[in-house]
């Protein structure tokens, strides 16, 4: 999943291996490696990283959310799992806008319901 999060996270922000590489001061066929989790970059290299790609660490680390931001916007990042449960949601129109609102009150009533 790091490798996998990485490589996002480098496409996001327009970068080639090799470009990215030379940001770091490292080979690209090291970020190449640290991609397909042949292999992890050093503390420093990772903070740097991900500092170049504007990506907190929780994110590459394999946490469900993650903001960053650019000079003018947020930019959050979701698991797949957690936007596919979203774009289900929102099939549901009624149901969407009463956990927009209501979010804690929806959530509670669909527990007691289901005996939670």
């Amino acid at each position: 999943m790091i490798g996998e999060r990485l490589r996002l996270a480098r496409l996001d922000c327009g970068f080639t291996q090799e470009a990215l590489a030379l940001e770091l001061g490292i080979s690209a066929a090291a970020i190449s490696q640290y991609e397909t989790g042949a292999r992890s970059p050093s503390l420093d290299v990772f903070l740097r990283m991900v500092d170049i790609l504007r990506v907190s660490p929780e994110y590459i680390l394999g946490k469900n959310i993650s903001v960053a931001c650019n000079d003018t916007d947020y930019i959050i990042r979701l698991s797949q799992e957690d936007l596919q449960i979203i774009n289900e949601i929102k099939k549901y129109t009624q149901l969407y806008r009463k956990l927009s609102i209501d979010t804690k009150g929806v959530v509670a009533a669909w527990n007691r319901r289901i005996g939670l």
